[in-house]
This record gives structure tokens, sequence and C-alpha cells, in this order.
């Protein structure tokens, strides 16, 4: 049934004029009332108006009781005959919003045929915040594109909801104007299955992910090769696509703290081949949402966008991870606030280990610096020992050196011209004078060069010398053998040991002779050994 020109008509108060836009649904027109413009959706088919206003009260509410804003609000509906009394023409009517156009014809206007990186940011988040909605609502849009997007100044408003969908009182067919893989197939079956409630919002995302495709690239860009089935006039990827036939998207510009990254990230989150890989409306705008808002961590006097995020994750060497430990390679994927509660619980801990690192350094470098200590006074001691041996060897030089001198102070005092001249013969002393410094000098060097061997030689000889000795007369030759052979025996023993006490013994012995030159011989013999000059002399 054809629906005759409305342009001019005045029908339920609202005086009808241009017509706005035509489809297989029916036509649309501008109509003003009460000096308001208004778009007035005009059905031939009473099925589709009575679909179309059924989701109008699902998802649109009546303007009295507050539309949503993302969707076209709906004002009233009725149905009017627009033929004549005898031919009638029922249609019904939806009164909605009247906005500037639609997105489609907005594109069209621009010499790019893209749209401005600012209108993308924020039609992008108010068309993920509006599909979100009807997703949450447990409806599918299904017919998803930039005709059916309305916008008026900066702000956009989904319209057209005749294809939406619950899968229970309006099923949800693979059809619509764009299809993703999945839709595809489906329709290259016979015969052609309806979809789950579930496929049917995964089919949104995918095509709302090319409508931002366009809105980025160009009206008649595509990620994918096009393919148009003209059974049902439909346009999607070609059959059995893979994911590496669709391009990645790669958007440069930024806007406030949305990065183009990011921007990209929602884009190929949505255009994934596989459904199941695709995230969801309402993950999607959380994600939309956390990216322009930011994040802040403790203190910040502003919030952070995800690109700094990230930096001062690399600046600090640290990783994103999941919740049980395991590494994120991409980062671009985690919600911003996970992302920076994980930057402010990893700063801490940082700082925390820092702090112990600190603490452990410190006493790590005191110990290092006690140890130093020590050896540096292990090595003080040994140096220390090694002086004090080398200092005791040379006070033993020096105890030596003083005997040797207090042994030529005794010879020089004691000892006459003849005894000097007899020592020198029995040291066998190469003498170069008589005078006893001289003789000093030479025992000395003697007695430097083999001590103990020239204190058993001169021992030896001092014997010798006073076992020579001529006894008294009073003596009898028993007794004189009787004293040389105990001389001799001492002689020996004296050798062997070289002890201070047998000069002791000896002049005990020689005393025993009572002699005048034998005490004199005695005295020579103790002087030299260095015992003191006073000799106790045992008289007759």
């Amino acid at each position: 049934m054809a629906i005759p020109n409305l342009t001019g008509h005045t029908l339920e108060g609202y005086n009808i004029g241009k017509k706005l836009g035509k489809g297989s649904f029916g036509e649309v027109y501008k109509a003003t009332k009460h000096e308001v413009n208004y778009a007035i959706k005009v059905f031939a088919r009473p099925t589709d108006y009575d679909e179309e206003l059924r989701a109008f009260k699902a998802l649109s509410e009546y303007a009295l009781n507050g539309c949503n804003p993302q969707i076209l609000c709906e004002y009233e509906n009725f149905t009017v005959n627009v033929g004549s009394y005898m031919s009638p023409i029922n249609v019904g009517m939806i009164v909605m919003e009247y906005m500037d156009g639609s997105l489609d014809s907005y594109l069209d206007s621009r010499f790019s045929h893209k749209a401005p990186t600012n209108l993308l940011v924020r039609w992008m988040g108010q068309l993920l915040e509006g599909f979100s909605y009807i997703h949450g609502k447990g409806y599918a849009y299904r017919d998803l594109k930039l005709g059916n997007t309305m916008f008026k100044g900066d702000n956009v408003k989904i319209g057209d909801l005749g294809f939406v969908c619950n899968a229970s009182a309006q099923p949800c067919e693979p059809t619509g104007t764009y299809l993703p893989p999945e839709a595809v197939k489906m329709q290259n079956l016979n015969p052609i299955p309806n979809m789950t409630l579930e496929q049917a919002q995964k089919m949104d995302i995918w095509l709302l992910g090319l409508m931002f495709w366009k809105l980025a690239f160009g009206r008649d860009e595509f990620p994918y090769i096009k393919v148009t089935d003209k059974r049902f006039n439909t346009r999607g990827p070609r059959l059995n696509i893979r994911q590496d036939n669709v391009r990645e998207s790669y958007y440069t510009d930024w806007v406030g703290r949305m990065s183009a990254k990011s921007i990209n990230y929602i884009i190929d989150s949505m255009l994934k081949v596989q459904p199941n890989d695709r995230k969801s409306m309402s993950d999607l705008s959380d994600y939309f949402k956390n990216e322009m808002s930011g994040c802040k961590i403790d203190n910040d006097p502003n919030p952070r966008s995800r690109a700094t995020v990230i930096q001062q994750f690399l600046d600090l060497g640290l990783q994103v991870t999941t919740d049980a430990g395991a590494v994120i390679a991409d980062p671009q994927s985690v919600p911003l606030n996970v992302l920076c509660s994980q930057l402010r619980d990893k700063t801490i801990r940082r700082q925390e280990i820092s702090k112990c690192a600190v603490a452990r350094d410190r006493i790590f470098t005191s110990s290092r610096n006690m140890i130093e200590q020590l050896k540096n006074e292990i090595k003080g001691r040994t140096n220390e020992t090694s002086n004090l041996q080398e200092e005791l060897a040379r006070l033993r030089i020096d105890y030596d050196k003083l005997e040797i001198t207090e042994g030529c102070r005794i010879f020089n005092k004691i000892f006459s011209d003849e005894d000097m001249r007899d020592i020198y013969y029995f040291l066998d002393i190469d003498s170069r004078g008589q005078n006893k410094k001289r003789l000093c000098e030479d025992i000395n060097k003697y007695l430097t060069e083999s001590k103990d061997q020239a204190r058993t030689e001169i021992t030896r000889n001092i014997i010798r010398t006073c076992s020579s000795i001529q006894p008294d007369s009073r003596k009898s030759n028993m007794e004189i053998n009787h004293i040389g052979a105990r001389l001799k025996k001492f002689a020996i023993s004296l050798k062997e040991t070289g002890n201070i006490y047998d000069y002791i013994n000896a002049a005990e012995i020689l005393n025993a002779t009572r002699s005048e030159y034998h005490g004199n011989c005695v005295k020579r013999f103790l002087h030299f050994a260095g015992e003191k000059e006073d000799v106790v002399m045992i008289d007759a």
C-alpha cells in the first residue's frame, strides 16, 4: 500500500513539512507543532509500526518519563487515515525529536568524508553508552549503520529501532545492511537459522566497530574486502574470512586523554572475526569512560592518561600483570583504573623493596666496613707483631752488642797487656795492635760472627789457661791431677752447654787451688763470662 505525499497536511495538530527520508518501513517527515520541530515516522505496515513502537517503549521511554540521552526520544504515537473516506489508508505514526540529520549525510557533506577527531571521540563514547544500554535491557539492534544514527550539534542518538530484537518476542534474524562474518555464514545455510540474543549482540559490536572505522577513515572505507550479497541486499566480508584479512586500525590523532592507541584498541577489539573475541559493549563503554576520565594515584593534582601510566610502568621497569601474576603483553587491553591501581601498588612495593634494599645495603656496608676495619686491625696487629718481632730481634742484637761491649769494658779494666797477648794467642786472633781497644774490637768481631762457637772457644781456652797453673809445693801431684781432671771434665760439659752457672762451678773448682795466681785466673775467667768483678775467694 503506497503512502501518499503528506507534505502540507495537518495531522493530529502537526503541520507536516518536507520528507526527510524513505525506507522499506515507510517515510519520515519534518513536522511542527506550536513552533517546535519534530520528526514523524509514518509506517505503511501495521506490523512494522507495532514492532518499532514496542522497541521505543522498551528502550526510549516517553519524553515525560525522561528519554535515554543516546536514543531518539518518542513523544507521541497514533494511527490516522491519510486516504479518503471511500478509500482509507490507515498508517501508524510515531512522533520523535527532530535531529539535524544522519551521520551518513554528515560525512557526505565533508570533503574528507570522515569525522574530525574531537567529534569522533565524542560520538564513540555516546554510541558505546547507548548500545551498552540497549544490550543491558536484553535487546540487540542488528541494523547499525551511519544512516540510522542521527546527530544534532555535537551529539548523536540512535534512531530507527525497527530491527531491535530480544530473541523471544522478536526473533533475531541474521539480516541487516551490513553483516559480520558469522552472519555471512548463516545466510549461506539452508534454512537460515535465527541468532541467539548473545549472537545478535556480538553482531552489534562488529557493526559498531565498522561504523567507528568509517567515522575515523572515511564513509566508504572498509577494513576488509567488502562483498555485496544481492539476494539479501547486504554487505559484509567474504565467506570464511580470517583475522589477518581484517586491517588493524591505524588512527594517529589524540583528543585530551584519549590517545590514538586507545582509539585503535577500541576499534580493533570490536572487529574480531571470532565473535567470542569481541569485548562486550559495557566493557568497551567502561574502557572509554576510564580513558576520558583518566585516573589519579594518591594525591595526584590531575588525572593521568593511559599513555602517562604506561610510560611510568616503563620508566620504573615494572610489568603489568594479571591477578595471578602472569605478565600482560599488551597493557592497552587493561582497564585504566586497574592499571593505576597496579602502578600504585607496585610503586609502593618498589618503595618498600627500595627501603629494604637501602637498609640491607646499609647493613652490608656497615658489615663490609667492620670487616675492612677488622682486616686492617689484623693487618695492623700483624704489622705490629712483625714490628715487635723486628724490635725483639733488634733488642736481642742490641743485647748481644751490649753484652759484648760490657765484655770489652771488663777486658779493658782488668786484663794486663801480657794477658792480652795470651788471649790473642789462645783465640787465634791475628792482632795488628797490642792495645786493649784493638783486642776488644777483635773479640767483638769474633763473637758477632759466631757467638756460640766463640763462647765455647773462649771458655775452652780460658780453662786451658787456668788449668796450666803451676801449683804450690804444698799440693801433691795427685791433687793437681785431680783438679786437672775436673777441669777437663768441666771443659767438655761447658763446651756442650755454655750455661753461665757452669762458669760459677768452674770458679769454685779453681778457687779450690787457693792460689793467688789461680784466683786471678778465675777472676779473669768470671769477668770474661760476664759475672761481677767481686768474686769471693776461698782462703786456705
